[in-house]
């Protein structure tokens, strides 16, 4: 019951998506106050806010407000934004600054769409009794076809809603704020999860602590690093221009202020706090190859739907094909693609090179159709190029993901998507930039306009930074994950391998919580078996995992609840642990 009337509030975001904001270059134009590079880079505007702002929404959802208070916020913002973009549509002069006040709070509510509120919807699916990563991936599987099912209930709303633009500003401020009520109406049925912190903090406070240290001489011995468990000096990723992170983790040698004083004043980093932000930040190089491809992105909101409103959109008894409907097929093929598409981390960098190659014959597709359309021309001819948009963004997005996945540390891999969509957003304001370097291509509308030249310069721009991609995406690894997040495991077997108080040949014993219980793994090849009994009550907890391209992939989030259900709430780690390592 309280899912459905969660997911309500999906149905209203999915609406006001499609109805209005997906298509707002379209009232800009038709407004009459605004030529096309204008409204293209007011759009622009728009869009790459509201990705960039994903990440801070998700941040202090994370470390301050909890996802069900940033929830109620966002949309409270998104409602007051659309309200002002509806009073700002009913004026005839001088509405350019409410207008970019709603901008603004529309990209505030679009932010806390993706970052706490499907996150919160995870919530109300996973319960805490999971306890295996099987039951885990079904109930993510679950939560997704939900989630999936009342967004695209509200975009086939608003592909039939034949209503002007103030008409639809209206209808959305107001399906919003009843969606908004029946949200929390059911308050009392959810699971809420209290703020716990973000990873972003622990970046921060790397960054900051190897600034404060920046005149320390670099160790010469492992022990100058504080929690350093190698015998290593160079904090790994060893990358040259990243060492200056390692000075984070030095203990200083300072008389008035031994060791304890400094943990206890908090100026001390471990060492695998650096190798966790070091990783992150090497994921720089793959991100600047996606600057064109959001580019790319920004088209399929602004100049491939003006072209598509220049063109015939008569068909049988249909008098005009919307703009929505170019939109949902963009999308529909892109989720098609990843409702099929297998996992597959050796395939990562091949799929995102695949993505890059339907970017390119995206803008090749627009440039033939701009070049030889007529006036009679049907715009359905545009309907290549909003597909091979949506196989560049379910190969080239989903396939960023996965590959930030294998190469971070757990802590910070639920922020994959973020991170891609402040990426993207960044790409989105250089298009305002290269619009501004075409300029004499874009006249006041689409007849006036070149944009044949320009779709064409784009996709040359795609060939180049696809072999950018290529050479930069075969300067990673295969197995550049730490080993917080991944083990590999050799060909052997692992037979009972002891650790706890009374070990013997044939079991391991440790505390599980008060108790006592039996630990065994057993396992060859590519698979791995666990067994954790607890004695006091004979519950237990067993776990068969599978190593896809070598690599161990369960969680240890799912690892600990199951655990805890058992009984088991002070060893977890010494156990984790353990097991991590026996794959060396």
């Amino acid at each position: 019951m309280e899912e459905t009337i969660a997911f309500g509030l999906v149905t209203s975001h999915a609406f006001v998506e499609y109805a209005v904001v997906g298509v707002f270059i379209s009232y800009l134009t038709q407004k009459g106050d605004h030529t096309l590079p204008i409204a293209a880079k007011i759009t622009n505007i728009q869009d790459g806010l509201s990705t960039i702002l994903k990440i801070v929404v998700a941040f202090v959802s994370d470390a301050y407000t909890g996802r069900f208070k940033m929830v109620v916020y966002s949309t409270v913002i998104y409602i007051v934004g659309l309200a002002i973009l509806c009073i700002a549509a009913w004026i005839p002069n001088n509405y350019m600054a409410l207008l970019w006040v709603a901008l603004l709070l529309v990209s505030i509510g679009k932010a806390g769409r993706r970052a706490p509120l499907q996150a919160f919807m995870a919530d109300q699916v996973l319960p805490n009794e999971i306890i295996s990563e099987e039951a885990e991936k079904h109930k993510t599987s679950h939560q997704s076809v939900w989630w999936n099912i009342f967004w695209f209930l509200g975009s086939i709303i608003a592909l039939f809603s034949a209503a002007s633009w103030k008409i639809l500003c209206l209808i959305s401020a107001i399906g919003m704020f009843a969606a908004w009520l029946c949200f929390l109406s059911g308050f009392a049925f959810y699971s809420c999860i209290k703020p716990t912190g973000s990873p972003l903090t622990k970046v921060f406070y790397v960054v900051k602590m190897a600034i404060s240290k920046r005149q320390l001489r670099y160790p010469v011995f492992p022990s100058q690093f504080y929690k350093n468990h190698s015998d290593q000096i160079k904090i790994s990723p060893a990358i040259p221009f990243f060492r200056w992170l390692d000075k984070a983790a030095i203990v200083e040698v300072v008389p008035i202020c031994p060791q304890e004083q400094q943990e206890k004043e908090g100026k001390l980093c471990t060492v695998t706090e650096v190798e966790e932000v070091k990783l992150l930040l090497t994921m720089i190089p793959m991100w600047t190859t996606f600057l064109v491809y959001s580019v790319v992105d920004s088209l399929g909101s602004t100049f491939f739907l003006e072209q598509a409103k220049s063109m015939d959109g008569h068909i049988g008894i249909i008098e005009n094909i919307p703009e929505v409907f170019f939109l949902m097929m963009k999308s529909f093929t892109g989720f098609m693609l990843s409702y099929f598409y297998r996992r597959n981390n050796r395939h990562v960098r091949v799929m995102i090179g695949l993505g890059m190659m339907w970017s390119t014959l995206s803008c090749c597709a627009a440039t033939i159709v701009e070049h030889w359309k007529k006036d009679d021309s049907s715009a359905l001819l545009l309907t290549p190029q909003f597909i091979f948009l949506g196989l560049m963004e379910g190969y080239a997005t989903n396939g960023l993901e996965e590959f930030f996945d294998a190469h971070v540390s757990e802590s910070t891999r639920n922020y994959g998507p973020h991170f891609t969509d402040c990426v993207l957003g960044v790409g989105k304001f250089m298009s305002i930039i290269l619009i501004s370097i075409c300029k004499d291509w874009i006249g006041d509308d689409v007849e006036s306009s070149h944009l044949d030249r320009y779709f064409g310069t784009i996709a040359l721009l795609n060939v180049l930074n696809l072999i950018a991609f290529g050479f930069i995406a075969s300067q990673y690894g295969d197995h550049d994950t730490s080993q917080m997040a991944y083990s590999k495991v050799e060909p052997q077997v692992i037979v009972d391998h002891s650790f706890g108080t009374n070990s013997s040949p044939e079991k391991s014993e440790t505390q599980l919580g008060h108790g006592s219980g039996i630990v065994t793994i057993t396992g060859s090849g590519t698979e791995l078996n666990i067994h954790i009994i607890n004695e006091e009550d004979e519950r237990s907890y067993q776990l068969r995992t599978r190593y896809p391209g070598g690599r161990f992939r369960h969680s240890a989030k799912s690892f600990n609840r199951s655990f805890t259900a058992i009984g088991c709430e002070t060893n977890q780690s010494q156990i984790w642990r353990r097991i991590k390592s026996c794959g060396g």
